[in-house]
């Protein structure tokens, strides 16, 4: 049976990890940073994470100005 590993680079959650059989792991991206690293098979949780975070630090290098990468939230409904 797989099981999924929660995936956390610099405190932000990258993804999961799921183990498709021993020492194989299939890596899906949740946030757009990681996207290059997306259905990326690796051989342990370090890759990924390594990965991961080689694809952050492109997209920091390619737009050094851009600032903080920011987490969209969903925005709460009123109804008033």
């Amino acid at each position: 049976m797989s099981h999924a590993t929660i995936v956390r680079v610099d405190g932000r959650q990258a993804g999961i990890a799921v183990c498709l059989e021993q020492d194989q792991f299939r890596f899906f991206s949740t946030m757009r940073e990681a996207y290059p690293v997306e259905d990326g098979t690796f051989g342990s949780i370090a890759e990924i994470t390594n990965a991961v975070r080689d694809a952050l630090a492109v997209r920091r290098s390619a737009w050094p100005d851009a600032g903080p990468v920011r987490v969209a939230r969903p925005l709460g409904h009123s109804f008033a």
